[in-house]
C-alpha cells in the first residue's frame, strides 16, 4: 500500500521520505529495540505491526505563494494509520481471537506515539505522546521512527535529502520535469 499509494506515483505526490525503506528501516530498529528489552513473542508482533502502519496514512497540502512545501497533517496522519491497524487487527480477528482489546490499545497508542512535534528550546523533534510510562512496545516503536541517527548510519545519511525532497514540492516538480540541467532556466534557479 506504502508503494502504490506514496513511491509508484508523480510529484507532488511522491514521498521520497515516508516511503518502504523508512517503513522497513522502523520495523527492523523496532525489532532490535524490541530484542533488547526482552519482550515476548506476542508484545515482539504487536511492535511490528504498530511499525508497520505508523505511516500508513499521510496526508498533507501544497503550502507557499512562492516556493511551494508539502505541510503534514502530523497528529492526524498518525491517528489515521492507528485506525487502519486496528482495522486489520479486527479483521483478523474475525477469523480468529488473535487480539485482545488492551493488543489494540497498545498498537494504535505506538502508533500515536510516532507523532512528531518541534521543540523550540531544545531545537529538535520531540514525540509529545510518548512519556516513560507507556507500555514498552510504545516506546519502542517511537524510538525506532526517529532512531536511525543512533541505531542505523546509512539510513540516517538518507534521511536529510529525502525528507528535503519530500517536502520541497516546487523544486522536485521542477527537477523531474526536467531532462537535464539545461531544461531549468537560469530564472528558475534563482527563484
Amino acid at each position: 500500500e506504502i508503494y502504490e499509494d506514496y513511491e509508484g506515483v508523480d510529484v507532488p505526490y511522491r514521498l521520497f521520505y515516508h516511503d518502504t525503506t523508512h517503513t522497513i528501516g522502523v520495523i527492523e530498529r523496532t525489532l532490535k529495540i524490541v530484542e533488547a528489552m526482552g519482550l515476548s513473542a506476542h508484545e515482539r508482533l504487536l511492535a511490528v505491526i504498530a511499525a508497520a502502519f505508523h505511516d500508513i496514512a499521510q496526508d498533507w497540502e501544497r503550502s507557499g505563494d512562492g516556493p511551494v512545501f508539502r505541510k503534514r497533517f502530523a497528529g492526524f496522519n498518525e491517528f489515521t494509520s492507528a485506525f487502519d491497524a486496528v482495522g486489520t487487527m479486527y479483521k483478523i480477528n474475525e477469523d480468529e481471537q488473535t487480539f485482545s482489546p488492551v493488543d489494540v490499545g497498545i498498537v494504535s497508542s505506538a502508533i500515536i506515539a510516532t507523532t512528531p512535534s518541534w521543540d523550540v528550546h531544545f531545537g529538535t523533534i520531540v514525540q509529545p505522546f510518548l512519556n516513560p510510562h507507556s507500555h514498552p512496545v510504545v516506546r519502542a516503536v517511537a524510538l525506532a521512527d526517529i532512531g536511525s541517527p543512533g541505531m542505523d548510519t546509512e539510513g540516517f545519511l538518507k534521511d536529510g535529502w529525502t525528507l528535503f525532497a519530500e517536502d520541497q514540492i516546487d523544486i522536485m516538480e521542477t527537477l523531474s520535469a526536467a531532462a537535464s540541467s539545461k531544461d531549468i532556466s537560469n530564472e528558475v534557479r534563482r527563484a
